[in-house]
């Protein structure tokens, strides 16, 4: 069996309170699409970047390898389901001002589609479909080059 590696870096993330607290949602999630914020270190991990942002809407990419395969030798439906979680909460923290706490409370998802290391990247859109004063709701589809489905969810988020 030849092992393999995977180096992983990552910058500090000690600006993220100050940019959410000072910062309109829409800002902060533009900063880290732009690179003007470091990826958080889960980003990262998982291989996820962001690649568009407007109001109530984000996109993400995520590069797929053997690196995500759990004891199936298939890509851990878990990592749809971290991308449709985060591309979820960063559609709703774009239409947060600033200061706004929240947290994702629900998460539901169908996987409809296995990815092998040979998968190309896939994207994530989430979209906020319901935007309250103490709970929004959200969902996001994953999907490959091609435009088939993946994975779709939908994020209910408490506005703290």
């Amino acid at each position: 069996m030849q092992e393999r590696t995977r180096t992983i870096t990552w910058a500090e993330t000690d600006q993220y309170p100050r940019w959410i607290q000072e910062k309109p949602g829409l800002e902060f999630v533009q900063a880290l699409c732009d690179g003007t914020l470091p990826n958080p270190p889960m980003f990262s991990l998982l291989g996820f970047r962001m690649v568009g942002v407007r109001e109530g809407e984000v996109t993400a990419e995520c590069e797929i390898g053997e690196h995500l395969y759990n004891a199936g030798a298939v890509v851990h439906g878990g990592v749809a389901a971290t991308l449709i979680d985060t591309t979820t909460a960063l559609a709703v923290r774009s239409c947060m001002p600033a200061g706004t706490r929240m947290t994702t409370v629900d998460l539901k998802l169908n996987l409809v589609r296995l990815l092998s290391k040979d998968s190309d990247p896939v994207t994530a859109v989430g979209t906020v479909l319901h935007r309250g004063r103490k709970i929004c709701v959200a969902e996001a589809k994953v999907c490959t080059r091609e435009g088939k489905l993946v994975a779709a969810g939908m994020a209910s988020l408490a506005i703290l």
